[in-house]
């Protein structure tokens, strides 16, 4: 342990017992080494999540993937038999043109750029994505500047390539990326990509008048955003988010599945690095907030619990007129 008691160190033998056994219980290892390109977070021994289901834990521990890549592979009813209640309706066709979304972002885009391009062309809101696991051919993919702080420019750019490779049509992107044969990949410039996504995500959120909950907090988000739902659900249509996806990309996500039969929607964020909860709030117009609790986890990205609670406490900031 850390001298402050949080942290549960790799080379400790309980550490090692848990690894290796944690599984059977139900729980697994939430942010594993290696992988931090996927989760966004460097290696965390102590972060060890219930997943409640041993089948699940089982098959996350033998192939050793994050839970992210386990909710990529496995299809609706598999999802369904894990998340019993959750939302998962099936999105409503929503489309912007690129030009819409070059106007939202306040882009302006050179005319070499569009005389390559065709901005015109129908993207539908369930094709911007920030997250390489869920790519499809012609989506469009937002090179996310604000992870680069956890991984590698080398990774970063791995990813953005392979994004590419895996169907996506165009980046935006902070700079111009290559491929592996020296190829520039089609890429629109942009000062913030976050801040795309944010101004996009908002554009989106700001078709529906959902009175919208955001809970945060170190820890006990999950929890309370299970119990927030449960108590509305019973009563309204209510919109979730699955499982503990809570980051930024995942509230984007979140954002594009609205529809106008909704009644609340109650959504989980994290902060997975300075400037998460920010983003997450500014999208989603709140009208309530809930923070659980702010303790010193993280602090090799925060510093100190005071940057923590500034961070957490944006949502509160965040809320909209009245809220």
């Amino acid at each position: 342990k850390k001298s402050d008691g949080t942290y549960v160190t790799s080379n400790t033998e309980v550490y090692k017992w848990i690894e290796k056994n944690c599984y059977k219980f139900g729980f697994m290892i939430k942010n594993l080494k290696g992988k931090e390109h996927i989760t966004g977070t460097k290696h965390e021994p102590w972060h060890i999540r219930y997943i409640g289901n041993t089948d699940i834990s089982k098959v996350l521990h033998q192939k050793e993937i994050t839970l992210d890549e386990y909710l990529n592979e496995v299809n609706n009813d598999s999802l369904k038999l894990l998340f019993k209640g959750s939302n998962l309706d099936k999105i409503v066709d929503k489309y912007l043109t690129l030009e819409d979304i070059c106007k939202i972002c306040n882009i302006e885009v050179l005319k070499e750029i569009r005389d390559k391009i065709d901005f015109e062309q129908n993207i539908k809101v369930s094709q911007i994505k920030m997250s390489k696991l869920k790519i499809n051919s012609g989506d469009i993919f937002f090179c996310d500047q604000q992870i680069w702080q956890h991984i590698s420019k080398e990774m970063a750019d791995k990813i953005a390539i392979e994004a590419f490779n895996d169907g996506a049509s165009l980046l935006f992107s902070k700079r111009k990326i290559l491929d592996v044969n020296g190829n520039e990949i089609p890429t629109i410039i942009v000062n913030n990509p976050l801040d795309c996504i944010v101004r996009i995500g908002k554009y989106i959120r700001n078709q529906y008048s959902i009175p919208t909950i955001g809970i945060t907090g170190t820890c006990g988000k999950t929890t309370t955003k299970n119990l927030v739902y449960l108590a509305l659900a019973g009563e309204f249509k209510t919109h979730t988010n699955n499982a503990n996806a809570n980051d930024v990309n995942n509230v984007f996500e979140f954002i594009t599945k609205l529809d106008k039969t909704y009644q609340f929607y109650v959504q989980e964020v994290s902060g997975a690095g300075p400037g998460r909860v920010e983003a997450s709030s500014d999208m989603l117009g709140l009208n309530a907030s809930i923070v659980t609790n702010i303790g010193n986890y993280h602090l090799d990205l925060y510093k100190s619990v005071d940057n923590i609670a500034y961070d957490k406490l944006k949502i509160v900031d965040n809320l909209n007129k009245g809220g």
